[in-house]
């Protein structure tokens, strides 16, 4: 396989078991791993949408938003559980 994704995997295997707060483990809120992947998710939909209007401005920050490494949004998405 791909080393590139074999890094990008196992860095995620190690946010998935990165265990929860035991002050907010029970609260209902979501998880670590499902805010990552919300962010991740909402990254790309905010880029893609940039990319659909056509503005040059618009494009050039959907190019920036997509140069962001992956495990970079979705660590910032943990953050926000």
């Amino acid at each position: 396989m791909n080393e590139h994704w074999e890094a990008w995997y196992e860095a995620t295997q190690l946010i998935h078991n990165i265990p929860l707060d035991s002050s907010s483990a029970d609260d209902g809120l979501y998880s670590p791993a499902t805010t990552g992947t919300l962010a991740l998710s909402a990254s790309y939909a905010v880029a893609g949408g940039l990319m659909y209007t056509r503005n040059p401005y618009a494009m050039v920050t959907a190019g920036v938003i997509l140069a962001i490494p992956d495990p970079v949004i979705f660590g910032i998405g943990m953050l926000l559980a």
